[in-house]
C-alpha cells in the first residue's frame, strides 16, 4: 500500500492523482455499513511518527463514503470543523468518476490538519499529545445526532491531561471516581449532571496513547470512559491502539461495546484513584552484596562514600532494574537521585540498560534529564526477574527536571 498521504507532493494535481489510485486499490477492501452520520475528531497535536499511520487510517476512511453517508471531520479544539462530505444518495455516486470530485477537497483539509498538527508538536506543559477533550466536546457532537443516531471516531489519546486549566484532574497518573458523573462541570471536567443521555452515539477511540503507566493503567482508563458514555447514552465500542481495527471496526458500526461499567451510586466517592505503580521486589531478591552494587554505580569518590555510610545503617538499599525508553528511542536521558547528592544518567533505549539504583524511603526518586524527542522523558522500568512484560512500570512523561518517585514494596 502506497503511504501518500504522509509523503510532501509539490503539486496539489499529484496528491490528488495518488489519492484517486489509492481510492481504486482499497475501495473493495473497506468495510461498510448502511448510509451513516459519522464524525472523526482529530487532536490539535500529534507525535511526529504517528502521522503516516493516522494519514493513512483517513485516507481509507473516506474511500469507504458511499451515496447517502455524511461525514464531518472536526478539530479537538473547540470542535472547529476541518472537512465535510455529503454523498448524494443517487446511483452515479456509486461511481468513483463522481464520488472523487466530493472527496478531494476534504481530503487536502484533513491533510493539511494534519501536517499542522505535527508541527505543533508535544504540548510545552508536558501533557500527553494527540489530546480529545471529550467533555468540552460533547454539545459540538450533539448537533450531529440525527434521528437519535450518530458515529464518532476520536484519533488520539483517551488519557485526559490539560495540565492548564485542569491538572487536579489529570488521568496522567490517576482515574477520577465514578462520582464524578453525579457532578456539575463547576466541580469537575467530568461532570454530567443535567447532561444525563445527552449523547447517544457510538464511540470508536483509536488510541495514539503510548504512555500507561501498567496495564491496569490503560484498562482503568477505558473503564472510565466506558461508564461515562453510558451516562451520556452513548456506547464505548472500541477502543485499541490498532488503527486498522479501529478503522474496522468504526466503518463496520460492530454491536459489541468494548466494556461494560457497574452501576454506580451517587454516593460514591469523590476524587482522583491513584494509578498503583509499585515494584514489588520478593525480600529474597535484595542484594546482600551492596558493597559490589555500589562499586557498579561508579560514583565520585565523595558521593559514594555518603552512600556506603548510609547502607551501613540500613537507610539505602541496592537493587538492580531494567530500564528503557518506553516510548520511541529518541535520546531520551534519565537520571536517578539519592539524598547524598549522588545523580546517575541513564541514556534511555529500546533495549533495557540493567542499572544499580537505590532504594530511600521504600521509593525510587527518578528525573528527567534530556527530552530527545520532544514529547517529554518516557521511562519503562522493570526488575531482572519479572517474567512478563505486565510487570513494567511506565512512568508519567516526564519533563527536564521532573522528578517522580516509583515505590518499592517488599514481600
Amino acid at each position: 500500500m502506497p503511504m501518500l498521504t504522509s509523503r510532501p507532493h509539490t503539486r496539489s494535481s499529484r496528491l490528488m492523482a495518488g489519492f484517486a489510485a489509492a481510492c481504486l486499490l482499497f475501495a473493495s477492501n473497506i468495510p461498510t455499513a448502511s448510509a451513516a452520520s459519522s464524525v472523526v475528531v482529530l487532536a490539535q497535536n500529534y507525535l511526529a511518527d504517528q502521522r503516516e499511520a493516522i494519514e493513512d487510517m483517513l485516507a481509507q476512511l473516506l474511500m469507504q463514503q458511499k451515496p447517502g453517508d455524511q461525514l464531518t471531520v472536526l478539530s479537538a479544539r473547540g470542535g472547529t470543523r476541518i472537512a465535510a462530505i455529503a454523498i448524494p444518495d443517487k446511483p452515479a455516486y456509486q461511481h468513483d468518476r463522481h464520488r472523487l470530485p466530493l472527496l478531494r477537497p476534504a481530503f487536502a483539509a484533513i491533510r493539511a490538519a494534519m501536517e499542522a498538527a505535527v508541527a505543533a508538536g508535544a504540548p510545552r506543559d508536558g501533557s500527553a499529545p494527540g489530546q480529545i477533550g471529550l467533555p468540552s466536546l460533547i454539545e459540538n457532537l450533539r448537533y450531529h445526532v440525527h434521528n437519535g443516531q450518530l458515529r464518532v471516531m476520536l484519533v488520539g489519546t483517551p488519557i485526559h491531561d490539560d495540565r492548564v486549566r485542569s491538572p487536579i484532574f489529570s488521568m496522567a497518573a490517576a482515574i477520577p471516581t465514578g462520582n464524578h458523573f453525579f457532578r456539575p462541570l463547576s466541580q469537575t471536567p467530568f461532570g454530567l449532571a443535567g447532561r444525563e443521555g445527552a449523547l447517544p452515539a457510538q464511540i470508536h477511540w483509536c488510541d495514539t496513547e503510548t504512555s500507561y503507566l501498567n496495564p491496569h493503567h490503560q484498562s482503568a482508563v477505558r473503564d472510565f470512559w466506558s461508564g461515562y458514555l453510558a451516562h451520556l447514552g452513548g456506547r464505548l465500542m472500541t477502543l485499541t491502539p490498532d488503527l486498522p481495527m479501529c478503522l474496522s471496526r468504526f466503518a463496520a458500526s460492530v454491536t459489541e461495546h468494548a466494556s461494560v461499567s457497574p452501576a454506580i451510586p451517587p454516593d460514591a466517592p469523590f476524587g482522583m484513584e491513584p494509578i498503583p505503580m509499585v515494584l514489588t521486589l520478593p525480600i529474597n531478591t535484595l542484594q546482600a552484596n551492596q558493597t559490589a552494587l555500589l562499586a557498579q554505580m561508579q560514583l565520585p569518590e565523595p558521593q559514594a562514600k555518603a552512600l556506603a555510610a548510609q547502607i551501613r545503617v540500613g537507610a539505602v538499599n541496592l537493587i538492580e532494574i531494567d530500564a528503557y525508553d518506553a516510548d520511541q528511542q529518541d535520546g531520551d536521558i534519565a537520571g536517578v537521585t539519592t539524598s547524598s547528592g549522588a545523580l546517575m544518567r541513564i541514556p534511555l533505549l529500546r533495549q533495557p540498560t540493567r542499572v544499580v539504583v537505590p532504594i530511600e524511603g521504600n521509593s525510587i526518586s527518578i528525573v528527567g534529564l534530556v527530552d530527545g524527542g520532544g514529547g517529554g522523558v518516557t521511562l519503562g522500568v522493570r526488575l531482572p526477574s519479572a517474567s512478563s512484560s505486565t510487570a513494567d512500570i511506565h512512568t508519567p512523561r516526564l519533563g527536564v527536571g521532573q522528578t517522580v518517585r516509583i515505590p518499592v514494596r517488599l514481600q
